[in-house]
């Protein structure tokens, strides 16, 4: 079944944006915002923790208004919202003058990270209709590749240049991959 994913263009593309989505998110910038809690403003583990889990209410919140959000604005324009929406918290984050800052730029990143993530989701699903499920294998699968070797290159890139720098990266990546995915989906 995955051979037969590999194959179809259409299918390479999905896995690929998954793999750039788990590099730049969830290997890239979000592991790390603890860490420039703790380094920057000098809270707890715990503290960071419960900073850093606003997240969910932003997805919590998408999760309410999904339905209306994809019909209102469709599926391009919610990868572009959400790429850009989550280039503009990783730089919110990384210029943070205060936590609470952080705390509020998680919360949006939740939602925007849903406009984005979600809709590659939706789209894994379509990647080989004969065999959704080895789809979205295939797309986990590519989304953890890319969070493995993020969490490699982001830490490395954290402790050569600083948190600014990196979370700059993270944030010109995630604007690009909307763009890029907007210019496939309908």
């Amino acid at each position: 079944g995955f051979l037969r994913l590999f194959e179809r263009p259409a299918s390479r593309r999905i896995m690929l944006a998954g793999a750039l989505d788990g590099f730049l998110l969830f290997g890239g910038a979000f592991p790390f915002v603890a860490s420039l809690l703790i380094g920057r403003f000098g809270f707890s583990a715990a503290e960071a923790g419960l900073a850093v889990a606003v997240f969910g209410l932003g997805t919590l919140a998408y999760s309410r208004a999904a339905p209306w959000l994809v019909r209102r604005f469709g599926e391009a324009r919610l990868v572009t919202a959400g790429g850009f929406g989550l280039a503009a918290c990783m730089i919110a984050i990384a210029a943070a003058p205060v936590w609470a800052v952080v705390a509020a730029a998680q919360a949006a990143a939740g939602f925007a990270f849903m406009l984005l993530h979600g809709v590659l989701q939706a789209r894994s699903t379509e990647a080989l209709p004969e065999a959704r499920g080895t789809a979205v294998a295939g797309f986990a699968m590519a989304l953890f590749f890319g969070q493995s070797l993020g969490a490699v290159v982001f830490g490395a890139l954290i402790v050569g240049v600083g948190f600014g720098a990196a979370f700059g990266v993270a944030a010109m990546g995630v604007a690009g991959l909307g763009v890029w995915v907007r210019g496939w989906v309908r």
